[in-house]
């Protein structure tokens, strides 16, 4: 780590070296105001504190720091003056109102400086730590999302694979039928193999369609971390909910519902679908094996004075909101506070490892948005996803 002296007179500059010595620093020093800031603006890395003497000449102390906060790079550098001439309540206030976060008078004692320049360090040092250690749970949180999306894609394809076995066992068994009508004279009739054609004929477009959005969807580049202005009506006819339709059981179905003439949303379109599909997987999930339905919605809404479920943030403005709403089993009031940490899953061992909503979470809240969350036992639980459009980003 470093830190920046700035004295016009050398004899300054080694007693400050020789005080700070014994904190292993690199020392940045200056001459002149002028001198200091060049050092400044070309350093790759920025001192954690500046010393600077206020009686220089050319540039002093005061102009040198009213002259770094018009920097937004070296801006935040703390300041400590030091001045044998300015002395008193109102130079200590003129270098407050310049950015100092100290103020020390010539003779100074060496104690004390050594004393505070080692609270600066032990605070980059904090935030050099804050820093490694966000950049890693960033570097988690990408993983479990991406872990997500493959346990996701492994239930996407679960799906197709059964229908596409459907479909390919209908086009199987009605080209049988087919070959027993042709060598059987008995059944060999022109309707009954114009009825097997037409079966076939039905099962291969339903499989062409099939592939079709199959293709779609794995053409989106997952390595994308753009955002776009998506139409709501787009939104809703996307593959993703066509795919989903096919990790759903029969006896549930799938709704889709929205208003006309709804504002575009700025998000990353496959943040987007990832949101969707987890939510309605979750939704799945809550059915019991009975019958059961999910509803899938967007709306124009302004919400006033109302909690985040998720955050806890105070949420007020005009929002576009997605709402994915099931008939199944609520969730227990016990366990709503923690339904959005990490790991936490209300499911069964296996059935479920706990990042579907905070994936969900995630996504929302870096898009600046919020959720609301309405759940009931017997009644079915909704989650409403709050997106701000354009205009209000």
């Amino acid at each position: 780590m470093k830190i920046l002296i700035v004295d016009d007179t050398p004899a300054n500059l080694l007693t400050l070296q020789y005080t700070l010595e014994d904190l292993s620093v690199e020392f940045m020093q200056a001459s002149s105001g002028h001198e200091a800031l060049k050092l400044l603006l070309d350093a790759q890395e920025l001192p954690v504190l500046a010393i600077l003497d206020i009686q220089m000449p050319n540039m002093n102390g005061y102009e040198l720091a009213e002259t770094m906060q018009k920097h937004e790079r070296i801006r935040h550098v703390p300041i400590i003056f030091l001045s044998a001439i300015y002395f008193g309540e109102q130079y200590t206030f003129q270098g407050y109102q310049y950015g100092c976060v100290d103020f020390l008078t010539k003779p100074f004692n060496p104690d004390v400086l050594r004393a505070k320049a080692r609270v600066f360090l032990n605070l980059a040092l904090h935030q050099h730590e804050l820093k490694k250690s966000y950049i890693e749970q960033e570097k988690l949180r990408e993983q479990l999302y991406r872990t997500q999306k493959l346990s996701n894609l492994g239930q996407l394809i679960g799906g197709i694979a059964h229908d596409f076995n459907n479909l390919l066992t209908a086009i199987s068994g009605f080209n049988d039928l087919a070959k027993m009508y042709i060598d059987d004279s008995q059944y060999n009739t022109d309707a009954n193999l114009d009825d097997c054609f037409v079966q076939i004929t039905n099962a291969s477009v339903r499989a062409i369609e099939l592939t079709k959005q199959l293709l779609n969807y794995s053409q989106q580049n997952p390595d994308f971390d753009g955002i776009e202005e998506l139409s709501c009506a787009h939104l809703l006819s996307d593959e993703a909910i066509k795919m989903l339709k096919h990790t759903l059981p029969s006896n549930i179905i799938i709704m889709i519902e929205f208003e006309e003439n709804l504002p575009k949303i700025y998000i990353n379109p496959l943040d987007f679908n990832q949101i969707i599909v987890n939510l309605i997987i979750n939704a799945r999930d809550a059915f019991n094996h009975g019958h059961g339905k999910i509803t899938v919605g967007l709306s124009s809404v302004e919400i006033q004075h109302v909690m985040c479920s998720a955050c806890g943030g105070l949420i007020q403005g005009k929002y576009l909101q997605l709402s994915v709403t099931d008939t199944g089993s609520g969730i227990d009031p016990d366990k709503i506070a923690k339904i959005f940490d990490l790991f936490f899953t209300t499911k069964e061992l296996g059935k479920g490892a706990g990042l579907g909503l905070a994936s969900v979470t995630g996504i929302v809240h870096k898009s600046g948005g919020h959720i609301l969350l309405t759940t009931d036992i017997s009644e079915g639980t909704t989650f409403n996803i709050l997106l701000q459009t354009p205009k209000l980003i």
